[in-house]
């Protein structure tokens, strides 16, 4: 199999982690063209090899940003090696989708650092935020029907759990918390953070009203 079809695998394959516990793909969080209808944590991968940095500028080289994910959010065991097929065959994937020519800064990635109760949300625009940003992870609201995993939990169900665990915190904030640094903080979970230039805090408010938090 020529290396950018193998590349393409790559991308697409929880697999690629080795390890049973991970359910994620690169697919997962980050869309291989612009325009896809879906709300992802991560950015498009189109023009991503002539990047000069990562993560809102905090990792300036590809394989060291998808080192990070990988080891972070599926599992992997150590660091990707540069020469390693699978490394080298997503790289050729990666840098054959189409893109703007040469070198572009990095990329803003703006974390919230201290969150707070977001109100004023819309249901109706919820139920569409929703499904654009949450669905493909956590299934169906209530039901979790076609979630990706068993870990990633029932929403709004699991904030019974929050309000047992953590009874003088609005159970909307733990989910405001998870929402926003996933657990990039050292918290628990395995989902990857929505920066608000992936989900306003508007979006995030209307997902909130929909869930009834």
């Amino acid at each position: 199999m020529p290396a950018k079809e193998f590349g393409a695998v790559v991308f697409n394959d929880p697999a690629f982690a080795g390890t049973r516990l991970n359910a994620y793909a690169c697919s997962t969080c980050h869309t291989e063209r612009a325009g896809d209808t879906r709300v992802l944590p991560g950015y498009a991968m189109t023009g991503v090899t002539k990047r000069t940095a990562f993560w809102g500028g905090q990792i300036e080289r590809l394989i060291d940003a998808a080192s990070f994910c990988y080891q972070q959010y599926m599992f992997g065991a150590g660091p990707l090696d540069a020469e390693d097929v699978r490394a080298k065959a997503l790289y050729e994937y990666l840098a054959s989708l189409p893109g703007e020519e040469g070198a572009k800064d990095a990329l803003p990635f703006t974390v919230v650092h201290t969150v707070t109760v977001l109100t004023g949300g819309d249901a109706k625009r919820g139920q569409a935020a929703y499904s654009a940003a949450c669905r493909g992870c956590h299934g169906e609201a209530h039901s979790g029907s076609g979630q990706i995993t068993s870990r990633a939990n029932v929403l709004p169900e699991v904030t019974k759990d929050y309000a047992r665990l953590f009874p003088a915190v609005d159970p909307a904030l733990v989910v405001i918390e998870k929402v926003r640094h996933g657990n990039s903080f050292g918290l628990s979970g395995t989902m990857a953070p929505f920066s608000q230039e992936a989900l306003s805090d508007e979006a995030l408010a209307d997902i909130l009203a929909y869930l009834g938090l």
